[in-house]
C-alpha cells in the first residue's frame, strides 16, 4: 500500500510538472512599446500557440511636408495570436498569426495648410490608420520548453497591413466643399507615400514554468 501511495505521488508529481512546463511568459520591449507574450505547448518543444499585448509606443512631435507644419501622435500598439514552429526543438523559431492592430498617426494642422497646392488658413486634422493583418517573423526564445526556466527573447518580422485608411478635414466648411477635390488628391497623396506593412521587432526576457 505504502509502495502504491509513493508510486502515486509521484506519478502525479511528474504529471504536475510537465503540465506547468507547458506554459511560459515574456515581457518586452520594441516598437510595439512595452508588451507581454504567453506561450502555451501544442507539441512540446516543437510547435507552440503565442499571445502577444503591446501597449504601442505614444509618440508625438511634429514635422513639416510641402510647408504645411503638422503636430503629430503616434500610436503603434497592435495584439497577435499566432503559431511558433521550432524545427530544430531549440530556442530558433518561425511564427505566423494574425494581428489586431492600433496603429495610428493622428495630424493638426493649425494656422495654414497646403492642399494640392491651394493654400488656406484655418486648422487641419487627419489621421492615418492601419488595419488588422497576417503577419510573419522569425524569432529566438521557446515560451513553453520541456525544461522550464530562464529564456531570452526576439522577434523580427512584419505585419502585412497593406495601404493605410487616411483621413482628411478641415475646420473650413466652404474649402471642405469647394475645394473637396484638392483635399481627396492630398488624401491619395498620403496614402500613396505610407507604407503598407509595418514591422515588428522586439526583445524581451521570460520564464516558462
Amino acid at each position: 500500500m505504502r509502495k502504491a501511495m509513493m508510486a502515486a505521488t509521484a506519478a502525479m508529481m511528474v504529471s504536475g510538472g510537465a503540465l506547468a512546463n507547458n506554459f511560459g511568459a515574456s515581457i518586452n520591449y520594441g516598437l510595439g512599446g512595452v508588451g507581454a507574450d504567453l506561450g502555451y505547448a501544442l507539441i512540446q518543444d516543437t510547435v507552440n500557440v503565442r499571445a502577444g499585448l503591446n501597449a504601442g509606443l505614444d509618440t508625438t512631435g511634429s514635422t513639416t511636408p510641402d510647408a504645411t507644419k503638422y503636430d503629430y501622435k503616434l500610436d503603434t500598439g497592435y495584439k497577435t495570436l499566432g503559431l511558433d514552429w521550432h524545427p530544430f526543438n531549440g530556442s530558433f523559431r518561425v511564427s505566423a498569426g494574425y494581428a489586431w492592430s492600433d496603429i495610428s498617426l493622428d495630424v493638426k494642422s493649425v494656422g495654414s495648410y497646403t492642399f494640392n497646392g491651394v493654400t488656406a488658413t484655418g486648422t487641419a486634422t487627419g489621421r492615418i490608420k492601419y488595419d488588422n493583418a497576417p503577419y510573419v517573423s522569425i524569432g529566438w526564445g521557446n515560451h513553453a520548453p520541456s525544461k522550464g526556466g530562464l529564456f531570452f527573447n526576439s522577434e523580427l518580422g512584419m505585419m502585412f497591413t497593406g495601404k493605410p485608411t487616411v483621413d482628411l478635414t478641415t475646420d473650413n466648411a466652404v474649402f471642405n466643399t469647394t475645394n473637396a477635390a484638392d483635399i481627396q488628391v492630398e488624401k491619395e497623396k498620403v496614402k500613396k507615400d505610407a507604407m503598407d506593412f509595418f514591422p515588428i521587432i522586439k526583445i524581451g526576457l521570460g520564464y516558462s514554468f
